[in-house]
């Protein structure tokens, strides 16, 4: 809930970013670099963690997620 609250600030941070700190020549560029870090950031937050677990942690983690995901 607290994410999807959120959401909308973060997805249109990289417009206002490159509006305020780029000329109008390197817009797109700006925007482009930090749209794709938004989903390669998820990606490595979604990857990531699976190293940290071992699989007696599993399902301690699995019920962590259900509770945080509602």
């Amino acid at each position: 809930m607290l994410c999807a609250i959120g959401q909308p600030f973060l997805c249109n941070a990289p417009a206002k970013l490159a509006n305020t700190w780029f000329g109008a020549n390197e817009r797109v560029t700006a925007l482009t670099i930090a749209v794709a870090s938004q989903a390669l950031g998820a990606a490595v937050g979604f990857t990531l963690p699976t190293f940290f677990i071992s699989n007696d942690d599993l399902e301690a983690a699995f019920k962590v997620n259900i509770v945080t995901g509602l």
